[in-house]
């Protein structure tokens, strides 16, 4: 399995370069582009291969990982986690609201 947008893989080794290019605590965040650089990966806006190297070391590996405006980090206290998690739960709040008034504004204007 690859980083989506490059033929870059979703290994071990890549998510231990990442863990290293990346600082410990929100105050330290290393941004996406750095990232981006460091580990060959093309230079996205959204940097959606950084993003998808993350959750891969989150999910498989076990890394506590945040991200902030400011970049991304290893998470080094639980009030960092915290915060990483009530953001997390803040944009999904707001994603189910986007949802429900789309479909409500698509009913509106077809009658469905």
């Amino acid at each position: 399995m690859s980083i989506p947008g490059t033929k870059i893989a979703l290994t071990e080794e890549n998510v231990e370069r990442l863990i290293v290019l990346l600082n410990v605590g929100k105050k330290n965040a290393t941004t996406a582009a750095v990232l981006q650089q460091e580990l060959g990966l093309p230079e996205q806006r959204t940097a959606e291969s950084v993003r998808a190297l993350v959750l891969y070391a989150i999910v498989v590996y076990h890394y506590a990982v945040g991200s902030c405006s400011r970049g991304f980090f290893v998470i080094e206290t639980a009030g960092e986690l915290c915060a990483v998690l009530d953001n997390l739960d803040a944009r999904i709040s707001g994603l189910g609201k986007r949802r429900e008034a789309l479909e409500e504004a698509w009913n509106i204007r077809n009658g469905g």
